[in-house]
Parts: structure tokens; sequence; C-alpha cells
């Protein structure tokens, strides 16, 4: 699946989204993708976004297994640079159609 599809698709707990939707009000690229994805972070942000949705699906997993592993800040950390992320995706794609749009 396109990993901005799945964005668009998710379905989580509701407290969860909303932190997440705050928290990527103020998102900081650099210090998230710092956080989430360490020294694997990558200029494109669809690149990120692929890497970020398969860590969101581990947390998603750990959340409904109930493992003992299982954080809800660093699930809300994924979330809100997947929220980023897909953000810069959308414009980015945006941009691309208005460039090929004749004059």
């Amino acid at each position: 699946m396109n990993p901005l599809n799945h964005v668009e698709s998710l379905r989580r707990p509701s407290l969860l989204v909303s932190a997440a939707k705050s928290g990527a009000e103020d998102y900081c690229r650099k210090t998230a993708l710092r956080r989430t994805l360490g020294g694997g972070r990558k200029s494109d942000p669809r690149q990120n976004l692929a890497d970020l949705v398969a860590l969101e699906r581990n947390e998603n997993e750990k959340r409904i297994s109930h493992a003992a592993d299982y954080s809800v800040r660093q699930h809300v950390e994924v979330l809100i640079a997947v929220i980023g992320e897909a953000q810069l995706c959308r414009a980015s794609q945006n941009e691309t159609i208005r460039r090929k749009r004749p004059a």
C-alpha cells in the first residue's frame, strides 16, 4: 500500500490521534525524525513516510497485544512524524501538479 494512502486510512484511538495532531501543529522535522528514525533519516519525505508507516504499524501491534514494551509516548511521537511527513508529501505532490499544468 502507498504510505500516503495508509496514513489516510489509519484508524486509531481518538486520544492517540488528538495528541498526535496537536503535536504535529508544531512539527519540527529534524527533531521528530531523529527521535523516531535515528540515523535512518532521508531527505525525501516519501521515503521517511514509508519507514514511519512501518514503525507505526509495529507500535500499533504492540498496543493491541498489550506488549510490555509498548510506549504511548513513542507511539504518539511516531504518529506526529507520520502526520508531518504526510503533509510534506502532499505539499510536494501539489507543487508537482502545479508545475505540470500548462500556462
